[in-house]
């Protein structure tokens, strides 16, 4: 049998006569044996102890991060409250009552504080001929508005105080049919 050494630098073929009760031994056996790592197999204690610190750290981001997502769903279903409380006190202005030159505040049943404010919208100049046009034309504000003769414009705002003292503002015109003998 010819065996071949690894350690020869000029990678030459010695041979030896290997007795056959040595063959079968000698083929589980090779005189080169593997070389051994010099570190211990697992982990080292600093190693573990790093480990923990950054899944410490990923658990206290996330944690924020939650907590941010919990307080950003309370702030819009309060602005969704009041928005819908600001909608609902407008749209009931005019209804029962005519709408007039007026200031009203008040509490929602859940704490919600709200102020309301309603003014007439000025009127067109008269013109001479008012008795044939049915519609006046007038500027306000840079913009030209057509007004209707028998009709009165208002402005209605509304602020509602919400939360941790945020306050949601929204405002609308309404029309009505002119009271007769009221001066807007």
């Amino acid at each position: 049998m010819v065996r071949r050494l690894r350690g020869d630098p000029a990678n030459s073929l010695h041979t030896a006569a290997i007795p056959a009760s040595q063959q079968s031994s000698q083929v589980a056996r090779s005189p080169i044996s593997a070389p051994r790592s010099p570190l211990p197999n697992g982990f080292t204690l600093l190693e573990v102890l790093a480990a923990i610190a950054l899944l410490a750290i990923a658990f206290a981001v996330g944690l924020s991060a939650l907590g941010g997502a919990a307080r950003n769903a309370s702030r819009a279903a309060a602005l969704d409250a009041a928005t819908e409380h600001a909608q609902s006190l407008l749209a009931g202005q005019g209804l029962a009552d005519p709408l007039e030159n007026e200031s009203k505040s008040g509490t929602f049943a859940d704490g919600m504080t709200w102020s309301l404010k309603v003014h007439a919208l000025p009127q067109p100049a008269a013109s001479p001929d008012d008795a044939t046009e049915a519609v006046d034309f007038a500027q306000s504000g840079g913009v030209m508005v057509a007004q209707a003769a028998a009709i009165d414009l208002y402005q209605l705002d509304v602020a509602i105080e919400y939360g941790d003292h945020r306050t949601l503002r929204l405002s609308t015109e309404r029309a009505q049919a002119a009271q007769a003998g009221q001066e807007p």
